[in-house]
């Protein structure tokens, strides 16, 4: 009877679907890998009106808009990098622009990088791809 009335006061919240889980796990993982590359992270989820940026960072004087692309245990040859495709990238490259426009940071050097988390049985494996792509979202 305590059990039911506690359960009615203080409800659990339900539980996120894993997909969501392994994003936010990515991200987490992504941040604290590139603060120990020796970018500072400004800002996690960034989302604006026409845009989402996982992770804002600073290098220097270089504004990073960082995409974080995650699998949980793929097959053999599938990798996370293939999940980005071009019109993520265009859209990325036009939310980083318009981050710079807002903030008046245009004579700020801007770059888009791509961390990829891969979670393997023997643990996690982050790649960093730095200048992943240009401004108009081609890749390198």
């Amino acid at each position: 009877m305590k059990d039911l009335l506690w359960q009615a006061i203080f409800p659990r919240r339900p539980k996120k679907p894993k997909h969501l889980r392994t994003g936010a796990k990515a991200e987490r993982l992504a941040a604290r890998f590139l603060r120990k590359q020796g970018l500072r992270i400004l800002k996690r989820n960034l989302r604006l009106r026409f845009g989402e940026v996982d992770l804002l960072a600073r290098e220097g004087d270089m504004l990073v808009v960082v995409e974080v692309k995650s699998l949980d245990d793929p097959a053999p040859g599938v990798y996370p990098e293939q999940s980005l495709r071009r019109d993520q990238r265009r859209r990325l490259a036009r939310v980083g622009r318009r981050i710079a426009e807002r903030y008046r940071l245009r004579d700020v050097p801007l770059r888009y990088d791509l961390v990829t988390v891969t979670f393997r049985p023997d643990g996690p494996v982050i790649r960093h791809h730095r200048d992943a792509f240009d401004a108009r979202g081609n890749t390198r």
